[in-house]
């Protein structure tokens, strides 16, 4: 199961990987990125994202 959406001002308190959300001319867009503990990720130690204002959202337990 996963979360609600939460907006880019609160980011998450675990690293991993999370759902993101991002609009662009009007449609939704929905994939995989990874937090750092520090800023939004293509992929572990990998670029960066240009944009960190993020809408994501994760699972609401701990997988192994």
């Amino acid at each position: 199961m996963v979360t609600d959406w939460f907006p880019p001002s609160i980011k998450p308190a675990h690293v991993g990987w999370y759902d993101a959300q991002f609009f662009d001319c009007g449609w939704s867009y929905d994939w995989r990125i990874w937090w750092s503990g520090i800023q939004w990720m293509d992929k572990p130690l990998g670029n960066s994202l240009i944009d960190q204002q993020q809408t994501w959202r994760g699972l609401t337990e701990k997988t192994e």
